[in-house]
């Protein structure tokens, strides 16, 4: 068995004090059905680290052995990961829970490592997102019925923005929860549907007072989208170098901001006449000028700043749970508050 357990963990068992490693001892044995209970018995009287354990007997070794042989594979390996995960508790380290492997320290509910921990604050704001995108969702949807006609449209895609949010963050934050980690694929599956929706929004609304606006816009915002998007996942993926896709991604971006301020959507927007719709785009160009420079800094920090070795999912993660929760929250609320001035 101690072949298969973390060094680190051995290490930090065997400093101990000796109540201490009882005191560990007891707390992942008891968390063991009676089964297992007999393996890791027998287990842990091999290996001499349990000695004068009381529930160590010479009956529950020779149970264990017995038990032990006619256990299929996929209970043996069962029952040596829940040996492992007992041997955990025993870590020690400043604040007297188990650390997490990006360093954080957290208590994992019911002995289980698929239970939001208390002290994992990265857990906690997958948690917030989440909740909070579903919230945004039947916030937006029952709004609809409430605003003008011409802003339905433009209040529907913010409700499935939210959406299409919600069902993400449901896999990262389980995945997060039971390995401590988030697949960026996760992230790009996300915002390749919403940052495209947000963008077209400024389409949207501009429609919507300018009946006769061109289509080509439209489709010019979709491209700089989509293409910033692809740069920045091919970067973070490993398909071209960090800064290949850090450079051109913030040139795409670069060139939306400028299409916001002074270029054709810009100046549409600035004579529509329309003091709701001159609302609403503003703060969405604010938001995605000042919200969407989080994105940036995160992939910075991680990738190429000072944290690009120490915690980085940690810190990425935070960093791009906060920033949805402004970005697609704020923005469809920038336009649900528009409309319901425009009435």
């Amino acid at each position: 068995m101690a072949s298969i357990v973390n060094h680190h963990q051995v290490a930090a068992f065997e400093h101990l004090q000796p109540h201490q490693q009882v005191a560990a001892a007891e707390a992942g044995f008891n968390s063991l059905s009676p089964r297992l209970q007999a393996y890791a018995a027998h287990e842990a009287a091999a290996a001499q680290q349990f000695v004068g354990y009381p529930a160590v007997t010479a009956e529950a070794v020779a149970a264990g052995e017995k038990q032990f042989e006619h256990l299929s594979l996929a209970d043996k390996g069962l029952a040596a990961e829940r040996v492992v995960r007992a041997e955990a508790v025993a870590a020690a380290n400043p604040y007297g829970f188990p650390l997490s492997s990006t360093g954080i320290p957290i208590v994992q509910g019911m002995q289980s490592s698929a239970v939001l921990g208390s002290h994992d604050i990265v857990g906690v704001t997958f948690w917030i997102a989440c909740a909070s995108m579903l919230a945004g969702s039947v916030f937006f949807f029952s709004e609809r019925a409430t605003v003008p006609e011409k802003w339905k449209t433009s209040i529907t895609v913010a409700g499935l923005v939210t959406g299409v949010a919600f069902w993400n963050y449901c896999f990262m934050r389980e995945s997060w929860v039971e390995t401590q980690s988030s697949p960026t694929v996760y992230r790009y599956t996300d915002w390749l549907i919403t940052v495209p929706l947000q963008i077209v929004e400024f389409y949207l609304i501009l429609k919507a007072v300018l009946p006769n606006i061109s289509v080509n816009l439209f489709y010019r915002l979709m491209a700089e989208s989509l293409l910033m998007l692809l740069c920045g996942w091919a970067g973070e993926t490993g398909i071209v170098s960090v800064l290949c896709g850090f450079v051109p991604g913030c040139l795409c971006w670069f060139a939306l901001i400028y299409e916001m301020f002074s270029g054709e959507a810009g100046q549409l927007a600035q004579g529509c006449g329309n003091k709701a719709c001159l609302q609403a785009f503003n703060a969405m160009r604010l938001i995605i000028t000042v919200g969407w420079a989080i994105y940036p800094l995160g992939y910075y920090l991680t990738l190429l700043g000072p944290t690009a070795t120490y915690h980085e999912q940690s810190v990425i993660n935070i960093t791009y749970n906060l920033a949805d929760l402004v970005n697609k929250l704020a923005f469809g609320l920038s336009i649900w508050g528009a409309a319901i001035q425009d009435k």
